[in-house]
C-alpha cells in the first residue's frame, strides 16, 4: 500500500504547478524548463509505480483493476 499512496512532497507539487502554469505563459528560462522535465519525469515514475502495484493488488484479490481503484477510491492520473 506504500507504493499505491506514495506522492511528491506538497512543497514539489506546488513548485511543479508553478512550473506548468510559466509554460503556459511561456515564460520558462532554460532552468526552470529543466526543473520542470525532472519534476515531471519524478511524477510520472511515481505514478508507473502506483499503477503496478495496483495492479498487483487487483491480481491478489482476483477483481479488475477498475473495480478495486473503485473500492479504493482512487481516480485514474491526470496526463501530465
Amino acid at each position: 500500500m506504500r507504493e499505491i499512496n506514495q506522492a511528491l512532497s506538497a512543497e514539489a507539487m506546488q513548485r511543479y504547478d508553478q512550473l506548468v502554469r510559466m509554460r503556459q505563459d511561456e515564460s520558462l528560462s532554460r532552468e526552470d524548463f529543466a526543473e520542470l522535465d525532472r519534476l515531471t519525469n519524478q511524477l510520472e515514475q511515481i505514478q508507473v509505480r502506483r499503477l503496478e502495484a495496483l495492479a498487483r493488488l487487483a491480481e491478489l484479490r482476483r477483481i479488475p483493476l477498475t473495480q478495486l481503484m473503485g473500492q479504493l477510491e482512487i481516480q485514474p492520473p491526470d496526463v501530465l
